[in-house]
């Protein structure tokens, strides 16, 4: 649905952040931090992969999907069952009807993709032999025509559909600010320290003197906040916008990162 598809891409990374903090605490001294304890903490990661190749069977497929395959009915009960309604309920009704719609024009703009590239492709071969020889090879009826998106190949199609990367990065400004929001915020990530924060945090703090006891309740402190940080983003996504919450992160980021820089720069006697 519309109003929780924030909130559930937002899914994956709270998944993340509950193993981390659920690791961290199993792994303190008085969980299985122990020289006893850590091969079964080290096994534990496999519960959850077997329970999800046991549950396996019981995913539904995707009703989009359905519908791009041409499958209406099955569509229909892939979204009875998702959504648990009657199927004459009117919802459902509304949102098979969006994506029967959706397919449709996809299906229309390919068909005139197909026309102008076949099309295209005839008016640049000549009424001679050349023309003779494509037309067996392409199945044409005749000087100048285009063949028809039924005789294309799903490989044609696909081709004709989406074409190289690198072509539409240099012909699609779309497409190339895409890339750049991607590329940028994936930099961003990385050059902020949050996987330093996580995978060295304990190291900088027995570097300073502190006690391992300080240094894992801070681990425990720093995975917990994470787990908060990641909820509060599920609840306000649908609400003030992903545009909204990435700035503001990533100034608030960029504060915090000139703060410590500071503190380093200047630690107290």
């Amino acid at each position: 649905p519309a109003h929780l598809r924030g909130a559930l891409g937002t899914a994956n990374q709270l998944a993340l952040g509950l193993g981390m903090l659920a690791a961290q605490l199993l792994g303190l001294p008085a969980g299985l931090g122990t020289l006893q304890g850590w091969p079964v903490l080290l096994g534990l990661p496999a519960l959850p992969a077997l329970l999800q190749l046991l549950f396996q069977p019981l995913l539904l497929e995707s009703p989009r999907w359905y519908v791009v395959m041409g499958n209406d009915i099955m569509a229909e009960e892939m979204l009875v069952q998702l959504r648990d309604r009657p199927p004459d309920d009117l919802e459902v009704q509304e949102e098979l009807y969006c994506m029967l719609e959706a397919a449709r024009r996809g299906h229309d703009l390919l068909q005139i993709q197909l026309e102008r590239s076949l099309t295209r492709a005839s008016s640049h071969s000549s009424c001679g032999s050349n023309l003779g020889a494509q037309s067996q090879a392409m199945g044409a009826a005749g000087c100048g025509s285009a063949l028809p998106a039924a005789h294309m190949s799903l490989d044609d199609v696909a081709q004709l559909r989406a074409p190289p990367i690198w072509q539409a990065v240099a012909t699609q400004p779309a497409v190339r600010r895409a890339l750049l929001i991607t590329v940028s915020l994936t930099a961003l990530q990385q050059l902020s320290g949050v996987a330093n924060l996580f995978n060295f945090s304990s190291t900088y703090l027995l570097a300073r003197g502190f006690s391992d006891a300080t240094c894992a309740s801070v681990a425990v402190a720093v995975h917990a906040s994470n787990v908060c940080a990641t909820l509060l983003t599920a609840l306000l996504m649908d609400y003030l916008g992903r545009r909204r919450l990435l700035l503001a992160s990533t100034f608030g980021a960029a504060a915090c990162a000139a703060l410590l820089t500071l503190a380093a720069a200047s630690p107290l006697e």
